[in-house]
């Protein structure tokens, strides 16, 4: 009888959390829509080794990058992370959501193909429109609630490089970094 009272609250417990959570990301999706609707956002440009390891640029096969930082109202709102390698045609898109100073989503996407390319101004042309991976994960006061992914990485560090590390360590650690970076050379 005893189990049976303690698997009814467990049960309950987790349809609890599960409700929450469920919550939070329908609260997290309307955030985001807001923060891409924004208009008359400022922009903090930095480029390869002002955000990016120099081992991944300096690769024989040439890694390159870009990152976007947009505020509002002097409030860091995205980063958007660009980079990519040059003879293999590879890309991946980051986009870190920011809300009331807290990481909130996560968007990486990542294509193998001719859809993504540098020009010679070195603006990047992607098109990234049926991703070889894809990863979404949620936050709720930078604690990892949700995570969908689809395919398989190629570029973007994963567990499988970084043992000691979690996604959820990685990403927190890469959108803090990249945070700092910005706020920084918006100061500048």
């Amino acid at each position: 009888m005893r189990s049976i009272f303690l698997l009814f609250h467990f049960l309950l417990i987790m349809t609890s959390v599960y409700s929450q959570n469920n919550e939070r990301i329908q609260q997290a999706d309307s955030l985001i829509k807001l923060i891409d609707s924004f208009d008359e956002l400022s922009i903090v440009v930095l480029k390869d080794n002002e955000f990016l390891d120099s081992s991944f640029i300096n690769q024989p096969a040439g890694g390159y990058g870009f990152l976007y930082a947009y505020f509002k109202n002097n409030t860091l709102y995205k980063i958007r992370e660009i980079y990519g390698i040059k003879d293999m045609e590879v890309i991946a898109v980051c986009d870190y959501y920011y809300w009331n100073d807290s990481l909130l989503f996560v968007r990486e996407t990542e294509n193998n193909g001719p859809d993504s390319s540098l020009d010679i101004n070195e603006r990047i042309n992607y098109t990234i429109s049926n991703p070889e991976f894809k990863g979404m994960y949620y936050f709720y006061y930078n604690l990892l609630i949700f995570k969908l992914i689809q395919g398989e990485q190629s570029i973007i560090p994963n567990e499988k490089f970084f043992d000691s590390q979690s996604k959820e360590g990685q990403l927190l650690e890469t959108s803090e970094k990249n945070r700092t970076l910005a706020l920084n050379k918006r100061e500048d």
